[in-house]
């Protein structure tokens, strides 16, 4: 099978990459932003708003390119949202001209918008997204037509946890720069449960299963961990594997929690998904690593 990953060269594309390389029945084409022509299986392309040119066509497509949700200024957001959108059309064209079987989009849980449900299903409608929410909920749309050749997968994700520091991001990476440069973390609701979270490893083994099923029909659906936790029990591991005692900030923000709900994908792929203890356990067994990027930053 050919696997063709668009922003190999980004946060998250380049660790899921970095799984599927270990795998002898892929083969990989890398679409980058950067040139190497030393490297073999890349595809450069500077810009994805440009016409694709791929001789080497994939069975699949795993779309992670995007500019990211943190749109600067205000005069730049519709610039920004065209761009997103324009990058998915041109995959679309490519994917519909060449007979491309199947394409797994990372869409985001910002499609939501403003959440004021306790619990986030794929049956949620839109209240007040940004850009980015916007961007990724038109993308769903394009992709999601019944004239194209491929069967569309767009999975709803939350933060996603990486050993790259340097964005400042999700909500947990945030935390634990605070954390280990005792700075205040201001937090609200910290006994609600969470699960607003996954790594590269599980969504990496979630795609292994969404690649071996059939689709006769296009799929959303929500991504995140199982069984939530709360806020002040995920900060405690964080003091316990850093050895810091945080500076916890109770917020009075009336912001409201939440918990995704990802039933639909378990339930229609048949697979189980990690708690949201075991992937954060398993993220922070990193931890050199961890401290090591954060000496640069």
């Amino acid at each position: 099978m050919k696997i063709l990953i668009t922003g190999s060269d980004g946060v998250v594309g380049k660790e899921l990459a970095i799984y599927f390389k270990k795998l002898k029945s892929i083969k990989l084409i890398l679409h980058t932003r950067k040139k190497n022509q030393k490297k073999k299986n890349f595809y450069y392309s500077k810009d994805l708003s440009n016409k694709i040119f791929l001789s080497d066509v994939p069975d699949v497509i795993i779309h992670c390119a995007a500019i990211n949700k943190n749109f600067d200024s205000s005069d730049k957001k519709k610039n920004k949202f065209i761009k997103n959108v324009k990058i998915t059309k041109n995959i679309i064209d490519f994917a519909n001209n060449n007979k491309v079987k199947k394409i797994i989009f990372f869409s985001s849980m910002d499609v939501y918008g403003k959440i004021t449900n306790q619990l986030v299903t794929e049956k949620n409608i839109p209240n007040k997204n940004n850009y980015y929410g916007r961007s990724k909920l038109l993308c769903e749309n394009l992709l999601n037509k019944k004239n194209n050749y491929f069967k569309a997968i767009c999975l709803r994700i939350p933060g996603i946890l990486t050993t790259d520091l340097s964005k400042n991001r999700p909500l947990l990476i945030n935390m634990i720069n605070k954390i280990i440069s005792r700075k205040k973390i201001y937090i609200y609701n910290p006994n609600n449960k969470f699960n607003n979270v996954l790594d590269v490893k599980e969504v990496f083994s979630i795609i292994l299963k969404i690649l071996k099923k059939q689709f006769k029909i296009n799929k959303i659906y929500n991504l995140s961990s199982n069984y939530p936790i709360s806020i002040i029990k995920i900060i405690e591991k964080f003091e316990k594997i850093f050895l810091i005692d945080a500076n916890i900030q109770i917020s009075r923000n009336k912001k409201k929690s939440f918990i995704i709900s990802n039933r639909k994908i378990q339930r229609e792929l048949k697979i189980s998904i990690s708690s949201t203890s075991n992937i954060i356990d398993r993220f922070c067994k990193k931890k050199k690593k961890i401290e090591k990027c954060l000496k640069f930053i």
